[in-house]
């Protein structure tokens, strides 16, 4: 299941829980065991491998067998990216003008969630849900819209909540199935369903209930049958992408009158098992096989904050013996069959990964001081994440995979290879442009058969301003809208964004009070005041040239000259041709100008002069 982000439980909820089902209460906590801190590498030598190696950021893995799939900056947007451990076999499944994110992928299924306007800043954004079939190419729209977080995968069987406006406005939801193979499609509830999960044959599905309560079902595929589980006084937690449901059991955190407490059922014997019966808040749980993951922290309520200590907990539900694999500020995963559990030192960003063999007690740890990881997902032996390495141009965020014995091959040279303008032949500073493309400072025109840059074009000031927002990393959710009456319809919100966040950081001004002139051209000189000013909310910090160093062009202007002179100290001007005494400042910068200046801007932040 895909979320983005764990969400804040309400406060106060100090509910009662009550099973429907008998309920057979069995304290597993009878048993505890505590693995030691450190590296204690034996048999299962773990190894980290690069995937994937270019310049872009690709992130957000997702592993299930022999293939893995992500999200990868394109130039433009995020696309869906495929890769085959078995063959070595790296490809791009999307290639269009929205965003595609958080995709899944099971056999022959790949489903991802798709973004019409990839410049919508929405937190929670409604998004399609498509599927696409590696064997056959093809691509299907399955239905939507679909908050993040609202489907899941397994074997043939996709799930996902729809919810669009009923008549009173208030949102209407309903839960549907589709068997990617037989194509069959089931409207599985419209009682309110909130989230599910599914294990290829059975769907977990919570459904809101009277009073702020919740009910969790289970239906059977195969049957067509619903099977009431419990009914909660208040929402399951958001799990985020844990796995609730795997094996024949289904797991769950409710309140138990005084804090959560950890459930499991075992569909076959029909029988409901309670885990936990302590003080502690346990939540997030995750089963695989025989054994069920969760957290645990004596915090009450909101545990599932990441800046919270939490413990990670592993129950044999063979043995009812308890672990306590992790304590600290950590987040763990299990696998699906139960036979490996991972850990790591956040909830959000790491720099070491802790792989626990279930089988033999080992534990490794992988990890490169420095370098910091995030999503971490695992399947068959293999734990796939996404690792950032800060201030540095390339490899700003590489797909990496943990696995025992042999590593997969790596291809030499960029893999995936880049994906850059389909005209960069036409620029006189193609690398720069590049560099302006796959670091997300401009952006391109989509065609059928490419993206193009237009690198001689003139740079208009609507341009400007949404490559000053990438280039400073400005947030244009916080900005106020500015008080210009000529920001028409024709203008996207990605640019009205831009504008609205570079005016709020003092980086641009409007032709007067109320007219900004979107599409109008910006001036040499205009641009590199522009860069000069991003350099200074940046933490490259203000910019400044020795009293003695004179520029090429003198002190031609009072409002751009000095920017001039501090540009051309900096080499941010370096190599522009014609740059020298009779350099035109007031002609038209073109987009090709504005890559070099801007690229050079940001490469004095990350790797100095």
């Amino acid at each position: 299941m895909r979320q983005t982000k764990n969400r804040v439980a309400r406060p106060g909820w100090r509910l009662v829980w009550r099973v429907v089902l008998g309920l057979a209460v069995v304290v597993a906590a009878v048993a505890v065991s505590v693995v030691p801190a450190g590296p204690a590498l034996g048999a299962q030598a773990f190894v980290t491998t690069e995937v994937t190696r270019n310049n872009v950021d690709d992130e957000i893995p997702f592993v299930c067998g022999d293939r893995m799939v992500w999200r990868a900056w394109d130039g433009h947007d995020h696309e869906i990216m495929f890769y085959d451990f078995a063959t070595g076999e790296i490809r791009q499944l999307t290639d269009d003008l929205g965003r595609d994110d958080y995709p899944e992928v099971s056999g022959n299924h790949v489903v991802w969630l798709h973004q019409a306007d990839p410049a919508s800043r929405e937190y929670y954004p409604a998004m399609d849900l498509w599927a696409l079939d590696l064997e056959t190419g093809g691509a299907a729209r399955l239905g939507g819209p679909s908050g993040i977080g609202g489907y899941d995968l397994e074997g043939d069987l996709v799930v996902w909540v729809t919810s669009q406006a009923g008549g009173n406005g208030a949102p209407v939801t309903t839960l549907l199935g589709k068997n990617l193979v037989s194509g069959e499609v089931r409207t599985l509830s419209s009682a309110s369903p909130a989230r599910a999960w599914t294990d290829g044959r059975y769907v977990l599905a919570q459904e809101t209930a009277a009073a702020g309560g919740a009910v969790l079902r289970l239906y059977d595929w195969t049957t067509g049958s619903w099977t009431t589980l419990a009914e909660l006084a208040a929402p399951l937690a958001d799990y985020s992408d844990h796995r609730l449901l795997a094996a024949g059991k289904a797991v769950w955190a409710a309140f138990d009158g005084q804090d959560l407490e950890i459930y499991v059922h075992d569909i076959a014997a029909d029988t409901t098992q309670r885990l936990t019966d302590n003080d502690l808040t346990d939540y997030e749980p995750e089963v695989g096989g025989n054994m069920v993951l969760w957290h645990a922290s004596p915090l009450p309520s909101v545990a599932w904050l990441s800046a919270t200590a939490r413990d990670v907990m592993l129950c044999d539900l063979a043995t009812g013996h308890v672990t306590t694999l992790a304590a600290g500020f950590a987040m763990g995963r299990l696998q699906k069959d139960g036979a490996l559990a991972i850990w790591t030192d956040s909830a959000q960003l790491f720099n070491e990964l802790h792989l626990y063999d279930v089988g033999t007690g080992i534990t490794s740890v992988q990890g490169t001081p420095g370098l910091q990881g995030s999503w971490p997902q695992l399947d068959e032996g293999r734990v796939v994440w996404y690792r950032e390495i800060e201030g540095a141009l390339t490899d700003s965020r590489e797909i990496v995979v943990t696995t025992a014995g042999t590593p997969p091959a790596t291809p030499p040279g960029p893999t995936p290879p880049y994906v850059t303008f389909c005209d960069l032949e036409a620029s006189a500073y193609p690398d720069e442009v590049a560099d302006a493309g796959r670091w997300g400072l401009m952006r391109g025109y989509r065609l059928a058969d490419g993206i193009e840059f237009r690198p001689k074009e003139p740079l208009l000031r609507s341009q400007a301003a949404v490559a000053l927002m990438y280039t400073a990393d400005l947030n244009p959710a916080a900005s106020p809208p500015a008080p210009f009456t000529d920001l028409d319809d024709a203008m996207t919100g990605l640019t009205r964004q831009a504008i609205n966040a570079t005016v709020e950081a003092k980086l641009v001004r409007g032709i007067d009070g109320s007219t900004f002139a979107p599409w109008a051209e910006r001036s040499r000189a205009q641009l590199v005041t522009l860069a000069v000013r991003a350099a200074a909310v940046m933490s490259v910090g203000e910019l400044s040239a020795p009293g003695d160093f004179v520029g090429a062009l003198g002190n031609f202007d009072p409002a751009h000259a000095e920017a001039m002179r501090v540009a051309e100290y900096h080499g941010l001007l370096r190599g522009i041709a014609g740059f020298g005494p009779g350099w035109d400042p007031w002609r038209p910068a073109t987009r090709e100008e504005a890559a070099v200046v801007l690229s050079r801007v940001v490469h004095l932040r990350d790797v100095g002069e």
